[in-house]
């Protein structure tokens, strides 16, 4: 499982010189890598295209190089990351002939958001509410200064924190599995990002004051939106300087 968590950018800071022990929270050495790997991924901190080496995960986390061919393996088989011919891996990026694919991506995630923001309407607090503007404040800061990666982050903490007040751990986790086949790109599609925003604006309001019922249409709206940003932008070729793997002079690489 993939905790929702507003610190996800200082858990997941590439350049940092932070190690891990051998002990780890909950199960194996390879399970916890992988988790953490998701959660990178799934945050957009660790980029669509990004170069994915062994040697270095191992250095990053501590741990020796059997747990992390274990974990790498692991996200493979899910398909979140792809072997290329000379073996090296790569974190998952949308091409044209894989958006059709994510047509029932979309349609799972409309179904069980849909019931998450209901159920979150019924069990959310005032102080669950106050925290989802502040991040939802946090990410328009972040757009204002052209931090990305920080409006991806905290984002993807703004959708957690809200199924999370649903109460149902098991379809939280299903709809965290889900985000991480989302491909990250259509963020970048959205130029000043003030639709997104504004519907976060939307949804927000809708707990707090409107009915579950109009706070689910705003979220499966959101969802529509983004799949039909990122059709659009594949049928005017928009999607190769999108999806591009990221270089090293756009971020800093494991060092």
């Amino acid at each position: 499982m993939i905790y929702p968590d507003s610190d996800a950018r200082k858990l997941w800071t590439w350049s940092g010189d932070e190690r891990l022990t051998d002990a780890t929270p909950r199960g194996t050495k390879a399970d916890f890598i992988a988790d953490q790997l998701r959660q990178g991924i799934a945050t957009g901190v660790i980029p669509p295209g990004e170069l994915i080496e062994q040697r270095d995960i191992a250095e990053r986390f501590g741990m020796s190089p059997t747990p992390v061919r274990e974990a790498l393996n692991q996200l493979a088989a899910e398909g979140l990351l792809v072997r290329a011919p000379n073996r090296t891996l790569r974190v998952v990026h949308i091409t044209q002939e894989g958006v059709a694919e994510l047509r029932e991506v979309y349609l799972m995630r409309t179904a069980l958001e849909r019931l998450a923001t209901e159920l979150a309407h019924e069990h959310i607090s005032r102080a669950s509410v106050a925290e989802i503007q502040r991040i939802n404040d946090a990410m328009a800061d972040a757009a204002a200064l052209g931090d990305l990666q920080g409006v991806r982050t905290l984002n993807y903490s703004f959708h957690m924190r809200i199924y999370q007040s649903a109460q149902s751990p098991r379809l939280l986790e299903s709809i965290q599995r889900l985000w991480l086949l989302l491909p990250w790109e259509t963020l970048w599609l959205q130029g000043d990002l003030d639709g997104p925003l504004t519907e976060h604006r939307a949804i927000i309001e809708a707990l707090s004051t409107g009915t579950a019922a109009d706070a689910a249409e705003l979220v499966v709206h959101h969802i529509e939106r983004a799949y039909t940003l990122l059709v659009d932008s594949v049928e005017a070729g928009q999607l190769d300087a999108i999806s591009a793997p990221v270089t090293a002079k756009k971020r800093r690489r494991v060092n």
